[in-house]
Order: structure tokens, then sequence, then C-alpha cells
């Protein structure tokens, strides 16, 4: 059963949110936050976020990065939409709490302003997913 968290996120206020971080000029900004990650990680060739919402941060790793291989999980039907718009490889329509489905390691395993909304007893099935999705890297930003 979906914590009540996942249903927040995965309904209307997940709508309006996906809505509201539709600003392109953010990519910018990230694209220098990822140019700094990029430089102590060194080369790598796949990445996966957890929430990723509409897709940014993986649009300024793209713009860096025109080959990597990119995957999103999501667990809001329009941020998923507009994923698989955008042509990520591979977008999981699911809650990070909810991992079983991933097919392989990424080279880097990351999510940005996620985990503060996970409750604190789900928090250990977060960093399980995040490991269990990394062969190298994790980052772990909030904000």
């Amino acid at each position: 059963m979906p914590t009540e968290q996942e249903q927040f996120w995965a309904g209307d206020f997940g709508n309006r949110y996906t809505e509201r971080c539709s600003d392109v000029a953010l990519i910018e900004a990230k694209q220098a936050l990822f140019a700094q990650v990029f430089l102590r990680t060194g080369e790598i060739g796949s990445v996966i976020e957890f929430g990723a919402n509409r897709g940014l941060n993986l649009q300024a790793i793209c713009q860096l990065h025109p080959g990597m291989h990119l995957g999103a999980v999501e667990i809001n039907d329009e941020a998923v939409r507009h994923l698989r718009l955008f042509g990520a490889d591979e977008v999981f329509h699911l809650s990070m709490l909810d991992c079983a489905e991933l097919t392989r390691p990424y080279d880097l395993a990351f999510t940005m302003g996620v985990l503060i909304h996970i409750a604190p007893d789900d928090l250990p099935k977060a960093y399980d997913a995040l490991y269990r999705s990394s062969r190298r890297y994790i980052l772990l930003a909030e904000y």
C-alpha cells in the first residue's frame, strides 16, 4: 500500500509541482552543479535520478554529456510523461521505495530534494534503492 507521501506526490499536488518546475532557465544552474560533480567523478557513462520529476537535472546532464545513458525513477504520471517526451533512456514509473523493477546498476545514482519528503521510517528503503542502483557513486543533494 502506498505511503501518505507517495499518494501526495503521485496525485494532484505532484501534478501542480511538475507544472511549477517547468522553467528551463533552471537547467543552467543545474549544469554548473553537475559540472562540479563530474570533475570529481571523472568519466561516467550512466546516471539514474530518483524523484526526477520532469527531468530538468537529467536535461542538464545531457547537455554536459550528450551520450550519457539516463535513467529516471518518478512516481507522478504527469512528470513521467515529460520524462518520456524529453527522451530519458529508461523511465521507471514507480516510487523509489519500490524499485525492484530496476534492470541494471548505473555509474551514478542520485536524488535531489526528495529525501526530505520521505518519512524517517522509510529512509532505509530509499537509501537501499540508491545503493543497489549504483555501480560506483551516490549523490544526495538536499536543500
